[in-house]
This record gives C-alpha cells, sequence and structure tokens, in this order.
C-alpha cells in the first residue's frame, strides 16, 4: 500500500458522509423510456437508480445555471482591469434570490 491510500479513503468517506448528509428524498414521476436508460446506466455502473438520478440532477443543474444568459443593466458595481462591469438584470439575480430566500426558509 502507498502511504496515500489510507488518507485518499479517508478523504472519500469524509466526502461520501457530507453527500449524504446533504441529500433529501423525493418523489419524481419519469417517462418510461428514461427509467429504462436509468436502470441500464444503473447496471453498467454497479450504482443504485437513486444515485444515477440524483447525480444527473445534480450535474444537470450546474449545466443549466451556467446558460442562463447575462443582461446587461445600466448601473456599473465594479471595474475589472479598468473594464466597467455592469450589473445583471437577467434572470440569475432572481434566481440566486429565491435560492437564498428557499435556504434561509429552512
Amino acid at each position: 500500500m502507498t502511504p496515500n491510500t489510507f488518507n485518499d479513503l479517508l478523504k472519500d468517506w469524509t466526502a461520501r458522509q457530507l453527500s449524504q448528509r446533504q441529500k433529501v428524498t423525493r418523489t419524481i414521476s419519469l417517462y418510461d423510456t428514461d427509467m429504462v436508460k436509468v436502470k441500464a446506466l444503473a447496471a453498467v455502473f454497479g450504482l443504485s437508480e437513486q444515485e444515477i438520478v440524483a447525480s444527473i440532477i445534480h450535474h444537470g443543474l450546474f449545466e443549466l445555471e451556467s446558460k442562463i444568459p447575462y443582461e446587461q443593466g445600466n448601473k456599473v458595481i465594479r471595474v475589472e482591469e479598468g473594464e466597467d462591469v455592469y450589473e445583471d438584470i437577467g434572470m440569475m439575480p432572481r434566481y440566486i434570490d429565491k435560492i437564498r430566500e428557499i435556504t434561509r426558509g429552512r
């Protein structure tokens, strides 16, 4: 065994423990064809169907967030490298506000 093996294992366990603590259980409806794909992925990768769905949603949300377009407002909020950076008046600020509102309401 290499010296880092147990360190890596402990890091993995800690990450899994934190991940499990942060998960919530929800019931969702899927199309039959999508469920077949989830079952196939679970079988191929040796994971539970719940892990597959949770991972797809988790990574999909990151991808979706990255696609929310920036809409430039008129107000300069800072200067970076000599360039004015304008406030975002699009969907992202409202989305972030809703996340904060929901998080506080827990």
